[in-house]
C-alpha cells in the first residue's frame, strides 16, 4: 500500500459514539475523491458495531483498520497530578504516531463533528517545521474567561489556546522530538476535576506561546463560532474572535470543512434547538440537517432517529412538568404575597383609623 497517495484519519470511540463517528465517516467520504485509510482506536466498540461499520464498504471505498490502544499505553507515562483521576484513554492520541510509525503525517478528528468540505484541503496544509496545525479554541466568551482559564492552567497569556477536535500532526517529528517524554513531563498543577480535559491542557503547555500552526476556523468549525457571525457580532463573544484569536472584522464563514459539535447542549443526536445566550434567543443548531442527512446514510440511523425522537418527548415531558411547578411555584407565592397584602392592608387601615380617632379628639 503507497501511504503517501492516500489519507490516514485516526479516530476514537466506544459504543456510545459509534453512531456518531460513522456519520463523520460517510461526510468525509462523501466530500472527497481522495482514497482514505481510517484507523479507529477501539475504546470499546462491539464485534456488531464493527460488522455494521464495514457495511460501508459496500458504497464507499476506504481502508479500515481497528487499534486496541491498551497495546500502547505503556509507551506513556501518565503525569502526577494533585487532585482528581487522570484516566489513560484520554492520552491515546498521544500514542498515534507510534501506533502506526509508518506515517509521516496524520490527521486525528473528534468523532462529534461533520465534514462539509474536501478533507484533502487540510491533507495539503503545509506544516512549516511545526509538529502540528490546529484550530484555536472560540469557546470562551471574553477576554476575563480565556485569562482565567490560561492562569490557572499554568499557560502563558500570550499562548492562543487549542482545541484537539482538529489535528494535522507530522507524526516523524513527533517521535523525533520525542513529544511522548516532554508531555509526561508536563507538570499538572490545575485541578483535574474542574479542567477534566487535561491532555488538551497538557499539549498547549508542551506548544507554549503559539509553536504550533494556526488553522483558519474552518477546519475545526464550532457552533459559539458559526452563531456568533449568524447574529451579526454580539459583543460577548467579539474580544474572544477579533481580539485574542485576531480574526479580522470582514472575516467570513464561506466555507466549512468540519463543524464540530463540542458542547453538550449542541450535539444534534440530542437536540434541534439551542439557547444561544449572547444574542438572547434560541435558534436552531447549526449543520443540524447537514448532521441528519450523513447519518441517514449510515446503518445506525433507525436506531438513533428513535432514540431522537424518544429524547425529544422526553424533554417536552420535563418542560411541561417544570413549567407546572413554575406556575404552581408563582401561584403560592402570589396567594402568600396575597395574604400579606391583605394583611398590610389591615394594619394600614387600623393604624389610619386609630389616627382619624386621635385627630378627631385634637380638634374637640
Amino acid at each position: 500500500m503507497n501511504h503517501s497517495q492516500r489519507i490516514p484519519v485516526f479516530l476514537s470511540s466506544d459504543d456510545n459514539y459509534t453512531p456518531y463517528m460513522t456519520a463523520l465517516m460517510v461526510s468525509i467520504l462523501d466530500n472527497t475523491k481522495s482514497d482514505i485509510d481510517f484507523y479507529i482506536i477501539d475504546a470499546g466498540i462491539s464485534e456488531y458495531n464493527k460488522k455494521k461499520i464495514e457495511t460501508l464498504k459496500e458504497k464507499w471505498n476506504f481502508g479500515l483498520e481497528f487499534i486496541k490502544a491498551e497495546t500502547y499505553r505503556h509507551l506513556f507515562k501518565m503525569p502526577a497530578a494533585p487532585s482528581g483521576h487522570i484516566t489513560k484513554a484520554s492520552s491515546d492520541r498521544f500514542l498515534i504516531p507510534y501506533m502506526k510509525p509508518e506515517l509521516n503525517k496524520a490527521i486525528i478528528l473528534d468523532v462529534d463533528m461533520i465534514a462539509l468540505g474536501d478533507i484533502k484541503k487540510l491533507w495539503d496544509i503545509e506544516l512549516n517545521g511545526n509538529i502540528l496545525a490546529a484550530v484555536p479554541v472560540y469557546c470562551w466568551t471574553d477576554m476575563a474567561t480565556a485569562y482565567r482559564h490560561q492562569q490557572e492552567t499554568g499557560l502563558s497569556p500570550k499562548h492562543i489556546y487549542l482545541n484537539m477536535g482538529t489535528l494535522l500532526v507530522d507524526c516523524k517529528k513527533w517521535r523525533e522530538n520525542n513529544m511522548l517524554d516532554k508531555l509526561s513531563k508536563i507538570p499538572v498543577e490545575f485541578d483535574v476535576k474542574t479542567y477534566a480535559w487535561w491532555d488538551e491542557i497538557i499539549l498547549n503547555l508542551a506548544l507554549q506561546n503559539n509553536h504550533y500552526k494556526i488553522l483558519d476556523p474552518k477546519f475545526n468549525m464550532m457552533i459559539p463560532h458559526q452563531a456568533y457571525y449568524k447574529h451579526k457580532r454580539p459583543e460577548e463573544h467579539k474580544e474572544i474572535i477579533e481580539k485574542y484569536i485576531g480574526l479580522s472584522e470582514d472575516y467570513k464563514i464561506d466555507e466549512i470543512i468540519f463543524s464540530h459539535f463540542a458542547m453538550k447542549h449542541t450535539k444534534p443526536w440530542n437536540t434541534r434547538m439551542y439557547y444561544y445566550h449572547p444574542a438572547n434567543t434560541w435558534t436552531e443548531i447549526p449543520n443540524f440537517k447537514d448532521f441528519w442527512y450523513y447519518m441517514k446514510m449510515t446503518p445506525f440511523y433507525e436506531g438513533e432517529i428513535t432514540s431522537f425522537l424518544d429524547k425529544q418527548i422526553i424533554n417536552s415531558e420535563t418542560n411541561f412538568r417544570n413549567l407546572i411547578t413554575n406556575l404552581n411555584a408563582k401561584f403560592l407565592s402570589a396567594e402568600k404575597n396575597r395574604k400579606k397584602y391583605k394583611i398590610l392592608t389591615l394594619l394600614t387601615l387600623g393604624l389610619y383609623s386609630k389616627w382619624k380617632q386621635k385627630m378627631k379628639k385634637y380638634k374637640n
